[in-house]
């Protein structure tokens, strides 16, 4: 385990600007290099399911071969664009575009302790 948290994962190394991102603002984080990557993985696969594909069936080979590609990059995307979020890769970047969360979001939750009779923040 990390030193000092309840985690098995080490301390991001970047700014976390979303401890638990949604899938919107997973897909929101793509960068315009994640998006060729899908592009131009789509474009491969279109020809290679072609030729694949050869004589019989080409035309639904190539459709799968695109949507096996883009599923692919898509999801090699969203596990990037994810790693950014939760401060586990550079996000110079996102930090501008989604802004850091503010200090004071995590203590707005519940603790442990506001459960317990006479705890901190108990209502009596």
């Amino acid at each position: 385990m990390a030193k000092g948290g309840s985690t098995p994962y080490p301390t991001p190394p970047y700014p976390q600007l979303r401890v638990y991102p949604t899938i919107g603002e997973t897909i929101a984080g793509f960068r315009a290099g994640d998006w060729a990557a899908v592009a131009g993985v789509s474009a491969v696969s279109a020809p290679f399911g072609y030729y694949i594909g050869k004589p019989t069936i080409r035309m639904p080979s190539v459709w799968m071969a695109v949507a096996l590609g883009a599923s692919g990059a898509l999801a090699a995307g969203m596990q990037a664009s994810f790693w950014r979020l939760t401060g586990y890769a550079e996000n110079g970047a996102e930090a501008a575009r989604f802004g850091l969360p503010p200090e004071t979001a995590p203590a707005a939750l519940p603790t442990p302790t506001d459960a317990v009779v006479g705890g901190s923040g108990a209502a009596q």
